[in-house]
């Protein structure tokens, strides 16, 4: 983005809106992990406010590249591959 100069607020993320859950579920599966000891809940229920699901509009930053942003399992995936390798 700075070869291109871009200025303003550009959100930078995955290129698709998923709740927490799908995205840990997705991590997950991509690290070969079976999840055994959670649960699912609803951040509804929470005293704090928190938001059900995790999303930016990133089409002013793929505009900018030129190119789309990952999807969620290309997000996993690599979150996965980085895992692995600290191992």
């Amino acid at each position: 983005m700075l070869d291109k100069q871009a200025t303003g607020i550009l959100n930078v993320a995955c290129r698709e809106v998923s709740s927490k859950k799908d995205f840990v579920e997705r991590l997950a599966q991509r690290m070969g992990r079976e999840l055994t000891r959670t649960r699912a809940g609803s951040a509804a229920s929470m005293k704090m406010k928190r938001a059900e699901s995790a999303g930016l509009d990133v089409t002013r930053a793929e505009a900018v590249l030129g190119h789309p942003l990952p999807t969620l399992d290309e997000v996993a995936g690599d979150l996965a591959e980085m895992a692995a390798d600290c191992s």
